[in-house]
This record gives C-alpha cells, sequence and structure tokens, in this order.
C-alpha cells in the first residue's frame, strides 16, 4: 500500500526472487492497514503480505475497480486485529457486491472512468497552479513589487525600505496549542 498512488502504484522495490506475482491489469487490493485501498496494476508486479491481486473472470475489471472503491467504508468496518487491522481471504471471498449484467457494467465502468479523468486532469491543473503560486509567492515575499535596490538582512536578500519585524509585534493575540495565551 506503500506504493499506491492514486490510480496505479509507483513501484519502488524490486526482487529477484518473487513469491506472489501480481499480473498486469488486475487490481491491487490492501488486506492490510488501510484495509480496502484499491490500485489497478499497470505492470507485472510481486505484491507483499498486506496486498491481495484480484482478476474478474465474469465480471468487467474496470466495473469491479470501481465497485471495490465504492465499497472501501465497509471494507474498513471489517477490518479486526489488534496490531493493525486485517481482512483475511475467506473474508474478501465473501463479501457482496452488486452485479449488474455484463454490458450495463461497461457502461458503468466508462462514466466512472471518464469521471476519473476529468479529475485527474484537473488535479494536473490545480498541482501546476500551485507551483506557480509558490513561485509567485517567493517572488513577491523577497523581491516586492518593482523595488530595484536590495539589503542584505537575516531573513536574506529583501527590498531596501522593508524592514525585518518578530511576529510578536505584528499580532494582537497568541493563543497557543495548548490554548493558552502566552
Amino acid at each position: 500500500k506503500a506504493d499506491f498512488g492514486v490510480k496505479y502504484p509507483k513501484v519502488r522495490y524490486w526482487c529477484t526472487s518473487p513469491t506472489k506475482i501480481a499480473p498486469i491489469d488486475s487490481i491491487l487490493f490492501s488486506v492490510r492497514a488501510p484495509v480496502g485501498a484499491v490500485n489497478l496494476n499497470n505492470i507485472e508486479a510481486c505484491i507483499g503480505r498486506g496486498l491481495a491481486s484480484i482478476s474478474g473472470k465474469s465480471i468487467d475489471n474496470t466495473f469491479l475497480y470501481q465497485s471495490l472503491i465504492h465499497a472501501k467504508v465497509k471494507f474498513e468496518a471489517l477490518g479486526q486485529g489488534s496490531t493493525f487491522e486485517a481482512i483475511n481471504g475467506n473474508e474478501l471471498k465473501e463479501f457482496s457486491l452488486v452485479c449488474p449484467p455484463l454490458p450495463e457494467q461497461k457502461k458503468i465502468a466508462s462514466i466512472l472512468t471518464s469521471v476519473d479523468e476529468v479529475i485527474e486532469n484537473t488535479q494536473k491543473q490545480i498541482d501546476k497552479l500551485q507551483d506557480l503560486k509558490k513561485a509567485t509567492m517567493n517572488e513577491l515575499l523577497t523581491k516586492g513589487i518593482g523595488h530595484t535596490e536590495f539589503k542584505d538582512s537575516e531573513l536574506g536578500r529583501i527590498p531596501k525600505s522593508w524592514k525585518e519585524v518578530s511576529l510578536g509585534k505584528l499580532i494582537d493575540k497568541l493563543i497557543d496549542f495548548r490554548g493558552r495565551t502566552p
């Protein structure tokens, strides 16, 4: 689960003697802390004890993937254990899902996949805007607007007309993490 991405895992480790192989296009399902997380396997991969590999035989795999995502809360409720929550293979096999006829499964999967693509593209735009904001903040909060003369300070190079001020002099009240006013 540590290698799970939004949809596909980001493989960080390789081994030379795998014991459990998850085939490409299978669904990776976390059976241990956290129970119910799901990814699509886009490569043939070795999996550890905390994962199960699921491949549909009489169900559209993409529909199954979306159904498992939808059932995550129910899987979390099944998790048991004192050290970390887990479910076993029988609990996973016996878990009930709705199963419409195959043509309807494909339509449902197609619609949900389209929504996932819109979300993914929107997230890419958000990520770009966050990067732009970071760069803009750095520029504006260190160089200001239209300054040509700068000076060195303990905080780095700043416009000559700026000054360093402690936070305490700029705020009206401070309540610390314990709820006290120092």
